[in-house]
């Protein structure tokens, strides 16, 4: 299963654009949003506007309070409940990070790809990233 991860403190208003469509845009994908000591409306506006979501855990949000956010150590703290929720593939979005449409279908298609490689021509395992311009 494939997991977006995304850490938020103080960053509500982007996860209110984000969020609903990338939820409607990777229709397989789970989402991991770390409430990471986030001092506006980020969890009365989850817990509100993504119910549905919530309830079926396609979205689970967890909170921890920080005094300061360490990005280091929220982006690990996401992997690792990615992982508890059952997640294999897990993928870092920041909080004004748009996926795109059927992204999550891309990555599972690059991992199928990658893993028949592996096994047919013994390549490493993939690892993907932004390119940045």
């Amino acid at each position: 299963m494939i997991a977006f991860c995304i850490t938020c403190r103080g960053r509500a208003q982007h996860i209110k654009k984000t969020l609903p469509q990338n939820l409607a845009d990777n229709k397989k994908a789970k989402f991991i949003l770390i409430d990471y000591g986030s001092p506006d409306d980020l969890l009365e506006y989850v817990t509100s506007a993504h119910a549905d979501e919530l309830a079926t855990g396609r979205l689970v949000i967890y909170s921890y309070q920080a005094d300061r956010f360490r990005m280091a150590h929220a982006k690990n703290f996401a992997h690792r409940c990615a992982i508890l929720e059952g997640a294999d593939i897990l993928c870092n979005l920041d909080a004004d990070n748009m996926t795109g449409k059927d992204f999550d279908l891309y990555i599972a298609d690059l991992f199928r790809q990658a893993e028949y490689d592996h096994a047919m021509f013994g390549l490493p395992y993939i690892f993907l990233w932004a390119r940045m311009i």
